[in-house]
């Protein structure tokens, strides 16, 4: 089978994601949930205007001059309401919260007054006519959209959600997206090392990709290099997963028994190589009525990049949300850049805005094997393939996978 161009291998992978699935979850419990649906205001926030501070309710022709004398005929706490109106030369006790009361257009700080019994003095005028009220729908007003679909919920979201009285927020349901690793050589973090072992460190970045992407990531045990015990290890996961991922073993080795595994479980491959640098063994599989099957390179670096590439916009699929997050930007390369071969290639990099330009330098270490270039880069810069060589200050394609810094 060819190496198939990037492009084609993911509208393929996309094509084959199911609709996503709906839930009703509770908003306490909806953080980093995917919208399903717009979240409209039932009413205004205030309902009413409001008191800003605590001090007495007044009219500002009465409360402007010092020395002005008001007579006290109410008090409103928070939570409360006052049944009358207020008439000129009166003033209504009132607490942070509570409405303001009919015929009322000011608030007087308590600071700024001193009262003997139901006599209020003004010690300092009330400069302007509103003054420390909130008015009504100053947050929002009934019918706003709060949450659009699509949006994650954040703490801010969700705080929106409480505000317009959802006790249940509807949420795309997360993918349950079970990770699979393989190979003798690899050990569990904690577990026991020797010089033919290596410990399992790309399901975790992975399995920590899917939660920070919206997923709901489960890791199985590693896989042995034997096709007679695999089959029967993955045969639960099928039953058990949206999505499952496997990291390795997918080469042409006669330990490379995953794609051999599925096809025994009756997986049809839909592309086995991709035209992709790092990332070449990425393949994808689906069995009819059951989950897809996406398989990453073993080499940390490799299964983190067609992660980017390909896990997160069908992960961004299944949650509703834009088919792919990861667009190309334009950017500039802050160093030359050598000519690329026939593989469209990606190179992990760093990225900063200056004058409202993105500069993008490329990491001087790119082995598919290296971990510690990941962790300082936030984009990914694209080369296409049989690219010339880029002197600095030329526009480069980039992806933006984690926070840019001035």
């Amino acid at each position: 089978m060819p190496l198939l161009p990037y492009d084609d291998a993911l509208q393929l992978l996309l094509t084959a994601a199911p609709l996503p699935r709906t839930e009703q979850v509770g908003i306490l419990d909806a953080l980093g949930c995917v919208a399903a649906e717009p979240i409209t205001a039932p009413r205004a926030q205030p309902p009413a205007a409001l008191s800003a501070m605590d001090g007495y309710a007044v009219k500002f022709d009465d409360s402007c001059l010092e020395g002005a004398r008001l007579k006290v005929i109410g008090e409103i706490p928070a939570g409360g309401a006052y049944s009358g109106t207020l008439k000129t030369g009166e003033a209504v006790r009132i607490f942070t919260g509570a409405p303001i009361p009919p015929g009322a257009d000011s608030v007087l700080i308590q600071e700024n007054a001193d009262r003997e019994g139901a006599i209020l003095t003004v010690t300092t005028p009330l400069g302007i006519e509103g003054a420390n009220i909130r008015p009504k729908a100053i947050d929002f007003a009934k019918g706003d959209t709060l949450i659009h679909a699509g949006e994650i919920l954040t703490p801010i979201k969700i705080a929106l959600a409480a505000a317009a009285n959802r006790k249940t927020v509807l949420a795309q349901q997360k993918p349950r997206i079970t990770v699979i690793s393989t190979g003798d050589e690899l050990v569990e973090p904690g577990g026991t090392l020797s010089p033919d072992k290596i410990t399992n460190s790309a399901a975790y970045g992975i399995g920590a990709l899917i939660t920070s992407w919206g997923g709901k990531a489960a890791l199985a045990n590693i896989l042995p290099d034997d096709l007679n015990t695999a089959i029967p290890e993955i045969k639960p996961h099928i039953a058990n997963s949206d999505v499952i991922v496997t990291i390795g073993g997918a080469s042409v080795g006669d330990y490379d028994i995953v794609k051999p595994a599925f096809r025994a479980l009756g997986a049809e491959m839909i592309f086995e190589k991709v035209a992709v640098k790092p990332g070449k063994p990425c393949w994808h599989a689906k069995i009819p009525d059951r989950p897809l099957i996406l398989g990453l390179p073993g080499n940390p670096a490799s299964a983190s990049v067609c992660a980017h590439l390909f896990l997160r916009p069908l992960l961004a699929k299944l949650l509703g949300q834009k088919a792919n997050p990861s667009q190309r930007v334009t950017a500039k390369l802050a160093s030359k850049l050598s000519a690329n071969g026939p593989r469209e290639t990606y190179l992990r990099g760093r990225g900063h805005i200056e004058n409202g330009l993105l500069w993008v330098t490329p990491d001087a270490r790119q082995d598919s094997s290296l971990l510690t270039p990941f962790a300082g880069a936030n984009v990914l810069i694209r080369q296409a393939p049989y690219l010339a060589a880029q002197v600095k200050g030329a526009n480069i394609d980039a992806l933006i996978i984690g926070e840019l810094t001035a």
